[in-house]
């Protein structure tokens, strides 16, 4: 068995992963709101597929229409927004949580489940369809 010191340290890596993503996301977020046209002319050339070779099979999927841009590009930010806050979120209850017993943690864990979800789905899913 654990002592309790133990399990706060068993814990700690939990916090700190959920710190860093929702950190992360933050400053990620706050550059693309901040540097709008800087980053979203990277949006735009991937969703317009204008720099692949000219041989290329699958120029089919390029997407040239701008506001089909700018929506992609707002969801992103929405999306890196929504992953900031539920990460800290998630990393304030793991903090705060951390000598608590197993079932009071793990009931904590839901803020992070989502962030990490969301996660997923803007950098494997949605960069993928781009």
């Amino acid at each position: 068995m654990l002592a309790k010191n133990d399990v706060a340290y068993a814990r700690l890596p939990l916090f700190l992963l959920m710190f860093g993503w929702g950190l992360l996301h933050l400053l990620v977020a706050f550059g693309n709101l901040t540097d709008y046209g800087t980053n979203f002319e990277f949006v735009k050339h991937v969703l317009s597929m204008d720099t692949i070779f000219p041989n290329s099979t699958v120029g089919y999927r390029a997407i040239s229409l701008p506001w089909v841009h700018h929506l992609f590009y707002a969801c992103i930010i929405l999306l890196e927004s929504l992953i900031a806050i539920f990460g800290l979120m998630a990393a304030y209850r793991f903090f705060k949580h951390l000598s608590s017993n197993t079932e009071t943690f793990a009931q904590q864990k839901k803020p992070a489940y989502i962030a990490l979800a969301l996660g997923i789905l803007l950098w494997f899913i949605s960069f993928c369809l781009s």
